[in-house]
């Protein structure tokens, strides 16, 4: 064999024997000691020639199992996905369906979410609704024309004053006065 084969086989043998010797027993690993446990994973996954895509989408799998069997799963639906009022049993069903869940219809969802545009049903809400967007371009366009101050005033006056549309049209109207 070529002294270049030799030399990275020894490289990944390496830092497969390092991650076994130097990661403490499954019992007492906590997130971050899994956390290189991935990369160490990743590194040697490619390293072998398998391509990224593949090797990710398999350590997405295999962690993933991971945070269900764990309950860090069932925590991050808790604290980032869900108002607070579900019980153990709806966590643990919304747990399971996205450890099951092809990785393709995930991403297809996620894509969903992230080119979803309900600005055209604004004018067809007819209850008081408080809309958390102060930082995207048809807001902004919208409370500028509404306080009468250009485009970049009112990014700025956002940054200065935060969210609060009263608070933000009081500082627009006070730009106004000063001008």
């Amino acid at each position: 064999m070529r002294k270049e084969v030799w030399f990275g086989l020894s490289l990944m043998a390496a830092t497969v024997i390092l991650v076994f010797v130097l990661m403490p027993p499954p019992s007492q690993m906590t997130n971050g000691h899994l956390g290189l446990l991935m990369l160490a994973m990743i590194v040697v996954g490619i390293m072998l020639g398998f391509p990224t895509a593949f090797t990710l989408m398999g350590m997405g799998v295999i962690f993933g199992w991971l945070a269900y069997q764990s309950g860090l799963a069932h925590l991050q639906l808790a604290t980032q996905s869900f108002a607070g009022a579900e019980t153990w049993d709806q966590l643990d069903q919304m747990a399971r369906y996205a450890y099951r869940s092809s990785p393709r219809v995930v991403a297809r969802g996620v894509l969903a979410m992230l080119r979803w545009d309900g600005s055209n049903v604004l004018p067809k809400i007819s209850v008081p609704t408080l809309i958390i967007s102060g930082n995207e371009e048809y807001e902004v366009t919208h409370l500028a024309a509404e306080a009468g101050v250009s485009l970049n005033q009112a990014y700025e006056l956002i940054r200065r004053h935060g969210l609060d549309r009263d608070t933000l049209l009081a500082a627009a109207q006070a730009l106004k006065n000063a001008s």
